[in-house]
């Protein structure tokens, strides 16, 4: 009985390990480099739309409603062209960083079994979030959560091909490696993993910005405090333009500890060679 059951589980295993070879080899070869390319294109130049729709925008809210402020609201639109701008200047010099850290800073792990429980787990959740938005917004009717279902499986999926190349993120599989050296490699792969989602983050926060403003130009508002919360939602989701400099600082940090953890493990090698 126990005999049948191991047999089992390690055909199961072997045909999940196939699968993922095969994944290796054709929907995830070179997914992340292929991706990242178009994404930050798209973010960087959905900026210069957001900054000239700021203008635009708040000149078409002074049209439509005599109650607003011209001043203040041409205020806003101006510094909504300017700080975009800024931001996107921020933006640009800051995601090359990103992929810099990743690549600079090499770790090892003892064997690829952690990561493909994570590329499991993402791939499961990623259907299921996309099955869930799909169900849930045809029994509410708010195609919104779709969206998110579509957002969240896109996620899973970044994952999923991170854990299935680890040589992506710079992280070696070998076999002689220390219990601190394997606790370091996983503790770092998550942290490169959240890197590689900063630009994927940005892009769909400047995709929403964007149709945000395009949006409230054609919505009617019956009170002023509707269009200031629009404005500070807009405003919110800009700002992730700062993500890549935070991540970059963040990160750095990081890897100071890092650094510091093994010199820390490197001790008791050095005091038996002596």
């Amino acid at each position: 009985m126990s005999k049948a059951i191991k047999n089992d589980e390690i055909y199961t295993a072997s045909l999940i390990d196939k699968f993922f070879q095969w994944l290796k080899k054709t929907t995830y070869n070179n997914f992340l480099e292929n991706n990242e390319k178009w994404v930050n294109k798209v973010s960087l130049s959905l900026m210069y739309f957001i900054a000239a729709m700021s203008l635009i925008t708040a000149i078409v809210m002074l049209l439509k409603y005599d109650a607003l402020n011209t001043r203040h609201v041409l205020a806003t639109g101006f510094c909504g062209l300017l700080i975009t701008l800024v931001l996107q200047y921020v933006a640009a010099k800051s995601l090359p960083c990103l992929n810099l850290m990743v690549h600079n800073t090499p770790v090892k792990l003892s064997s690829t079994s952690v990561l493909d429980i994570v590329a499991l787990a993402a791939g499961i959740l990623g259907i299921a979030s996309l099955i869930g938005g799909l169900i849930s917004a045809i029994a509410s009717e708010n195609f919104g959560l779709f969206i998110i279902g579509i957002g969240l499986f896109i996620i899973c999926e970044y994952w999923l091909a991170m854990a299935l190349k680890p040589e992506a993120l710079n992280i070696e599989i070998v076999h002689d490696t220390s219990a601190g050296d394997e606790f370091i490699g996983l503790l770092t792969f998550f942290a490169k993993g959240s890197l590689k989602m900063i630009p994927l983050i940005f892009c769909g926060s400047m995709i929403f910005v964007a149709f945000d403003l395009v949006a409230i130009m054609f919505v009617k508002f019956t009170y002023i405090e509707e269009i200031s919360n629009e404005v500070t939602t807009i405003t919110y989701s800009l700002s992730t333009a700062l993500l890549p400099l935070l991540g970059y600082i963040f990160f750095i940090g990081y890897y100071f500890t890092i650094d510091i953890a093994r010199a820390f493990l490197s001790i008791p090698g050095k005091l038996d060679k002596k």
